[in-house]
């Protein structure tokens, strides 16, 4: 025999049979989200705010280093100026050439029978303004004029020039030396001379 059954408790009081109920699942699918976001914001914040202090502290050297920096800046400038002029006159010191050694070790390989006339050193460069000391060597030009005597006037000139170039001061002040010309004349009482011109160049590189 079926007998009827009758519900007497209402729905709110129902309960669910299992271990979580539909309501808690509803609540923690909601604070979840909530939770780790409100989590992710406030790290963020504490960081932000520890940025923002290290530049406070960041700003706050550099307003104190930067009139030092400038005036590093400064004086580094001067000091590169200081080395570059510093460099130029050294440049022109060496640039110089040592005339009294140079005439010296001349005079000590003329031969007897050769007299000169005309003896000029002169600076051939066409340079105003130097920016670098090796712009300031001296490119310089030798001329040497004379009369040879005897019949042997010629060899003469040849070994003139031959010992000239190896004399020490000549050779580190000029790069060559060479005969111009060479002009057969006769003496007053009949003597053979030679009439030369000698001309010696440097490029400023040898020293």
């Amino acid at each position: 025999m079926n007998y009827p059954r009758v519900n007497l408790l209402k729905k709110n009081e129902l309960r669910y049979q299992g271990a979580v109920s539909s309501r808690t699942i509803l609540i923690s699918a909601v604070a979840t989200p909530i939770v780790l976001i409100a989590l992710i914001s406030g790290l963020n914040l504490i960081r932000y705010s520890r940025l923002q202090s290290a530049l406070k502290k960041s700003r706050q050297t550099w307003s104190q280093l930067e009139p030092q920096y400038k005036k590093f800046q400064t004086e580094s400038k001067d000091l590169t100026k200081s080395k570059i002029l510093i460099g130029l006159f050294d440049g022109w010191e060496k640039s110089r050439l040592p005339f009294s050694s140079l005439l010296s070790e001349m005079q000590s390989v003329v031969p007897q029978n050769i007299q000169f006339s005309r003896l000029s050193i002169r600076n051939a460069s066409t340079v105003t303004a130097y920016k670098k000391p090796e712009e300031m060597r001296l490119a310089c030009k030798l001329v040497i004029e004379g009369k040879s005597h005897g019949d042997m006037g010629e060899q003469y000139v040849f070994d003139l020039v031959k010992g000239l170039l190896e004399c020490e001061r000549v050779a580190s002040s000029f790069d060559s030396l060479e005969p111009d010309y060479m002009r057969a004349r006769k003496g007053a009482d009949g003597e053979s001379l030679r009439e030369f011109r000698l001309e010696g160049g440097s490029t400023g590189g040898k020293k």
